[in-house]
């Protein structure tokens, strides 16, 4: 019975902290806003990011420039300046304080449809990140004369999950929050298991050890495995790539620490074991 017992919570401790550490990481950024803002921080600087945000302002401002009444409106000359002028914006302050308003607001409708309280469509206003570029071009001379800055539109709201999409994303969520309730406990009491399960206190630290090892390979493998599923195919796989990037960076500390934490914990076993074998080896009076 006590190998059966053992044997279990070896496999769970191998399972669990895995488990656990995955709709941890994933429920605290589809959820948590303040936890996202500071964890896609970084998108705000991304290259892919700042190419496809300067694309779509670009194409509604140059799609905008004749209704508006600006002069050469379809030539090369003017269209070069506002894209110009987007790929300056893309590099300052004033862009990044923007995108991170953009991002922000956006991951505040995300959570309120994740619990359940809203049901629309969730959206992506780039506005105030057009707004941005509307200052920059006004500080243009030959620009502003031409009145381009008032051709530069908001764009319309970028649809990111529809209705039916958002419901399905809500019953993930429900999911993963049950999963994580019940890994995360479990994963400790597993560990505890392999620990009391053992015939020793070494070999229940080499056991634990080797089981949270294993668990860190599958996070690794799972992180591995998720990345290669995305097309790296034309600037939308990148920038795909990118934003998985950036927001699995934090995974990486995980699985450090769980590397660490494996080799210390086989290591103090190793050495309880050694220290119980010098003890036995020594004579009695």
């Amino acid at each position: 019975m006590r190998r059966t017992l053992a044997v279990l919570c070896f496999v769970l401790a191998c399972l669990l902290p895995a488990v656990a550490l995955g709709t941890w990481w994933a429920y605290g950024l589809a959820t948590d806003t303040d936890h996202f803002d500071r964890v896609a921080a970084p998108l705000a600087s991304d290259e892919h990011v700042q190419s496809a945000v300067a694309d779509e302002l670009v194409n509604v401002a140059t799609a905008r420039l004749g209704a508006a009444g600006v002069p050469g409106a379809d030539s090369a000359a003017v269209r070069a300046q506002i894209r110009t002028a987007a790929d300056a914006l893309v590099q300052t302050a004033a862009y990044r304080r923007a995108w991170r308003s953009v991002q922000r607001a956006g991951h505040a409708r995300l959570a309120a449809r994740l619990d359940g309280s809203v049901t629309a469509p969730l959206t992506l206003d780039l506005a105030p990140v057009a707004a941005a570029l509307r200052a920059k071009v006004a500080a243009i001379p030959a620009l502003r004369a031409a009145g381009v800055p008032d051709a530069i539109a908001d764009p319309a709201p970028v649809v990111v999950l529809t209705k039916d999409e958002v419901a399905d994303a809500k019953r993930a969520t429900d999911v993963i929050r049950i999963v994580r309730g019940i890994a995360i406990p479990g994963a400790v009491l597993a560990l505890l298991g392999v620990l009391l399960t053992a015939g020793s206190a070494a070999a229940g630290l080499v056991r634990a050890g080797i089981a949270v090892g294993v668990a860190t390979l599958l996070v690794v493998l799972s992180d591995a495995l998720a990345r290669a599923s995305i097309s790296a195919s034309g600037e939308t796989g990148r920038l795909r790539l990118a934003v998985y990037d950036v927001l699995t960076d934090n995974l990486d500390h995980w699985k450090i620490g769980g590397a660490a934490v494996a080799v210390a914990l086989v290591a103090l076993g190793a050495a309880f074991s050694a220290l119980g074998r010098e003890g036995s080896r020594v004579p009695r009076a």
